[in-house]
């Protein structure tokens, strides 16, 4: 087995580590992983994608990356992670898995915990669905470890879902994004220069390598490229609390940090 995982504030890495644990310590590897994620999958028969739903949808860019493995002939689990509802994100990610030459036997939706600040996952919700989460993984962890043949027909997805309500969950998070740009200025990405220490703790962060160094007034200072997609990994990340997306802001008593791994 094995699992490749994209995460932004912690919480599908910490899913996609916990998994692990049940199977005999299963590789995990970014699915933006390079050389070291297709040497992996040369010798991998079933492979688990650990993702998380952003504006109920796949992270921009994401389906595109999961496309390009080479999922021949393996068996592909999916596990989404959300701070409520997955939307389409496994739709997404099956279609991209299929088209990459996966089979997709099992699908698992994880809630945890909303990281958008905003909108915030009261702590008996969170509670309540952190204290399910080891159930539902020794089940998908036993349907990994005896799963053999991929019996679903391709168009499974649609099936369950049904393509209207995949539809409805596309055009639903593109009008959130909309508004949270509008109420918020979310798109409007600031590192505050009196508070950055250049310490590179928001690069680490960043799943998709849109933060680099730069040096201003002879000191070094985080700077936003184009490719940023909104999992407010960075915000959370930064230990100054320097980072901004319009008026979306943290402080210590805000700053999301993901669970451990169970």
């Amino acid at each position: 087995c094995l699992i490749l995982q994209f995460s932004g504030s912690g919480n599908s890495r910490m899913v996609a580590q916990s998994l692990a644990r049940r199977l005999d310590n299963a590789p995990v590897l970014p699915l933006l992983g390079g050389n070291d994620t297709s040497d992996a999958l040369k010798t991998a028969t079933r492979v688990c994608l650990v993702f998380p739903v952003h504006f109920m949808q796949l992270p921009r860019s994401l389906s595109a990356h999961i496309k390009a493995l080479d999922l021949r002939e393996k068996l592909v689990f999916l596990i989404a992670t959300s701070g409520g509802e997955a939307g389409d994100a496994i739709g997404q990610a099956a279609d991209a898995a299929s088209a990459a030459g996966g089979r997709i036997v099992a699908t698992l939706h994880a809630p945890l915990a909303d990281n958008s600040v905003v909108l915030k996952t009261p702590a008996p919700q969170r509670e309540a669905w952190f204290a399910a989460l080891p159930g539902l993984l020794d089940n998908l962890a036993t349907h990994m470890r005896e799963a053999v043949t991929d019996d679903s027909p391709d168009t499974a997805i649609d099936a369950a879902i049904g393509k209207r309500r995949r539809l409805w969950w596309r055009l639903s998070g593109d009008l959130l994004r909309v508004g949270m740009n509008l109420a918020y200025g979310m798109g409007r990405k600031r590192v505050a220069a009196d508070t950055c220490n250049g310490c590179g703790a928001c690069l680490r962060a960043c799943p998709v390598g849109n933060l680099t160094m730069v040096q201003v007034d002879g000191h070094p200072r985080a700077s936003f490229g184009p490719a940023c997609l909104d999992c407010f990994g960075c915000l959370h990340g930064c230990p100054q609390s320097a980072i901004s997306f319009g008026r979306i802001r943290v402080s210590p008593e805000t700053r999301y940090r993901a669970p451990t791994p169970v």
